[in-house]
């Protein structure tokens, strides 16, 4: 998912830039909206394909840069616990979700792109995981977790052009979604630490770091817990969400 968002927003920056004089690594309200923008009136003239594609645009490069950054570290550790099929399940129906409630709930129709409501939908999952797990999963601690959710929410409604609806529906669809795709079940350590799977795993289990050399074996939950650790109140992970002009 990281490398296709990249991927696009580059070509959509150079797309833009070959059509028009405007700023490199900043796309345009216009150049986004024609392009696959999440935008209430175009979703009722039929163009519902939108609830997918505007998790792929970005405003500009920082934009880009932090929910890449957040989605690198939350979306390891989710899909070293449930698995591709989880990973990506949770990924999109939280975008979906986000962008729907995105719709119902801002009445002046802005202009919203992002992935930010999916990578929302990621926090509200592995906050699942980290309470089944009776509030600890590899160093990933409950409060740890909740404050990281808490900060994130918050800077949401203090910073400015953040769409704060797509965040909350995110993350409740991705807490609930992982609920009832029974994502919890619980990791026992081994003496070493590392995670052990239980003998017989879910559907979305994913078994792939038992079948690497121990020297090779990575470690989504620890790298997840130090980008915990070092989060700071200042990050900024919201999606754009403009005055559309007509």
């Amino acid at each position: 998912i990281i490398i296709i968002t990249t991927v696009v927003f580059f070509i959509m920056e150079l797309w833009e830039k070959s059509q028009t004089s405007g700023y490199f690594i900043k796309n345009t309200i216009e150049f986004l909206l024609e392009h696959g923008a999440l935008y209430a009136p175009k979703l009722l003239e039929g163009e519902w394909y939108r609830i997918i594609t505007y998790l792929f645009l970005h405003s500009g490069i920082e934009h880009l840069m932090n929910n890449m950054m957040v989605l690198y570290f939350l979306g390891n550790a989710l899909e070293h616990c449930v698995g591709k099929v989880g990973y990506l399940s949770t990924y999109f129906f939280s975008g979906i979700v986000a962008a729907i409630g995105s719709v119902l709930y801002n009445t002046e129709y802005p202009v919203c792109v992002g992935a930010s409501g999916a990578i929302f939908g990621v926090i509200g999952a592995m906050l699942w995981i980290v309470l089944k797990n009776r509030g600890t999963l590899q160093g990933i601690s409950k409060r740890r977790m909740m404050f990281f959710v808490f900060l994130s929410v918050y800077s949401g409604f203090t910073s400015q052009g953040i769409d704060n609806a797509a965040h909350i529906t995110g993350l409740v669809a991705g807490f609930l979604f992982s609920v009832s795709a029974d994502h919890g079940h619980r990791y026992p350590a081994s003496e070493s630490g590392r995670l052990r799977p239980h003998k017989q795993p879910d559907r979305f289990h994913c078994l792939h770091f038992q079948c690497r050399p121990r020297a090779f074996r990575r470690r989504p939950e620890r790298e997840l817990s130090v980008f915990l650790s070092a989060f700071q109140t200042d990050s900024e992970s919201g999606d754009a969400a403009w005055q559309a002009r007509d």
